[in-house]
């Protein structure tokens, strides 16, 4: 399987756009560009975060605390799944259908 690297220049690319969309919303005076570049912000530190645990993990680690940390993650998104719906299910459907859609959503093909 290949794997794929971001890179700083990928990275500045990504925060040019952003900063183009906060440019644009505020010269159209949506008061959208500070929550955009927060928000922004935000989701680079939680990344950053969970890739340098995940690669802690992978480097460190067995096939069983790979398993392990995977179920964790799946679990926490199907939680905020349920979280996040307006109309939701009540007690474990809604927990059980988001977590197992968030788990077939990960599965592909083999090509």
């Amino acid at each position: 399987m290949d794997t794929i690297a971001i890179t700083t220049r990928d990275l500045l690319i990504a925060a040019a756009l952003v900063g183009a969309l906060a440019w644009i919303t505020y010269l159209q005076g949506m008061r959208l560009a500070r929550s955009l570049l927060i928000a922004s912000l935000r989701t680079a530190v939680q990344l950053t975060l969970v890739g340098m645990v995940l690669r802690l993990v992978f480097a460190h680690t067995g096939p069983g605390w790979v398993m392990i940390m995977a179920l964790v993650m799946l679990l926490v998104a199907g939680r905020e799944v349920m979280a996040r719906q307006s109309n939701r299910f009540r007690g474990w459907w809604g927990y059980g259908l988001g977590t197992l859609t968030m788990f077939l959503s990960s599965l592909r093909s083999p090509s």
